[in-house]
């Protein structure tokens, strides 16, 4: 991967946190804030229906900038971790931690599952394909090593479809576009985008991208487990006993 210089660029905690901060905003836009007017909560002389939605319009368009960055984090953990088992692991023990939270807060009639099960489908493809160039790296052998790749996204973004997951195939597909161009920042960035230009509002999450430098910074390994289901827990509060 190229990095920057050390001391300069952004880490991945500081990547991490503002990954989580844009989240929350967006969440508490699609949980709390949507809610306010069938409650009665606009009066003209406070704000009115054009002002609520222009401000809700913001918060979620603030919220776009999360996913690429989780992603990108993702593929980093993969070649950094020291388990991608127990990596994997992690990841299926808070998708299931956080279903209810998600659809509680989120969600309430519609059946979809939340961002932990789409980024474990994405590191299941993309150590499927690892293995794949790992023990089938003999020149003659490559083409089928391709064949199987292509498999493993193809199965991926389908499962991720299939079982209806937040950002379904479309975030499996930036999963395998960063763990293809790893050593290709500028270019990974750049597909990247292109590949996620139906969320347009997205683009800062690929400038920041740029000024990662390549260092951990603060440790912080289970910050995002737990903030996912507990902020979704406390917004599901707010919005079935507050307002």
């Amino acid at each position: 991967m190229m990095e920057r210089k050390s001391g300069a660029g952004i880490s991945g905690s500081t990547l991490k946190i503002i990954a989580i901060i844009v989240m929350i905003v967006d969440h508490t836009g699609a949980a709390v804030w949507s809610r306010l007017p069938s409650l009665g909560y606009l009066v003209p002389d406070v704000m009115d229906i054009e002002e609520w939605q222009a401000i809700y319009q913001v918060m979620r368009n603030i919220g776009r900038t999360a996913f690429p960055i989780y992603c990108f984090l993702l593929v980093e953990g993969f070649y950094h971790t020291s388990s991608r088992l127990n990596y994997a692991v992690r990841l299926l023990i808070f998708a299931f931690l956080s279903q209810l939270p998600f659809h509680y807060a989120l969600l309430s009639h519609s059946v979809m599952l939340n961002v932990f099960f789409t980024l474990l489908i994405g590191l299941l493809t993309i150590w499927g394909m690892d293995e794949a160039d790992r023990r089938l790296n003999g020149r003659s052998l490559r083409p089928v090593a391709w064949i199987i790749k292509i498999v493993f996204v193809t199965a991926g973004g389908y499962t991720a479809f299939q079982l209806k997951t937040d950002y379904a195939y479309s975030g499996v597909l930036l999963i395998v576009i960063f763990y293809l161009l790893y050593r290709q920042r500028l270019l990974s960035l750049i597909v990247g985008y292109i590949s996620f230009i139906w969320e347009a509002y997205c683009l800062p999450a690929f400038i920041l991208i740029w000024f990662y430098n390549g260092k951990r910074g603060l440790r912080m390994k289970y910050l995002f487990y737990f903030i996912y289901p507990l902020h979704l827990s406390l917004l599901y509060v707010i919005r079935r006993y507050l307002l």
